[in-house]
């Protein structure tokens, strides 16, 4: 009887206090590659999906970021614009990228920068 009491205890306690100090839920934050105009190298549609290559310096960070995070789900954007997210198998160290299904976003997007063009049109 005195350890269900206690037990009882111990849960009302952890009831009252729970309130009072609100515990921070660490929520892991989803890996993200934010590429820039810049990382872009060159691009190309074709059959509705877009391939990107990327430049060396984003292939290092791509394969970076794709080394550790096996198992979990990246997001990649292009200047704020999402362009895919996707759970790791593997690292990715082609530098090439490809975007099935792209929004009208993101196509405007590469369209819109400067020197490149799409060589699938």
């Amino acid at each position: 009887m005195m350890i269900v009491k206690a037990r009882l205890l111990r849960v009302w306690w952890i009831l009252v206090l729970l309130p009072v100090f609100p515990f921070a839920v660490a929520a892991e934050e989803t890996p993200r590659l934010r590429l820039a105009s810049a990382d872009i190298a060159d691009w190309m549609e074709q059959d509705g999906r877009i391939l990107l290559k990327l430049t060396p310096v984003a292939v290092s960070r791509l394969r970076a970021l794709t080394a550790q995070s096996y198992g979990r789900k990246i997001e990649i954007e292009l200047d704020a614009v999402p362009l895919l997210s996707a759970i790791v198998h593997a690292t990715i160290d082609s530098g090439v990228i490809q975007v099935n299904d792209p929004t009208p976003a993101v196509v405007e997007r590469l369209e819109s920068i400067q020197g490149l063009r799409s060589k699938g049109r």
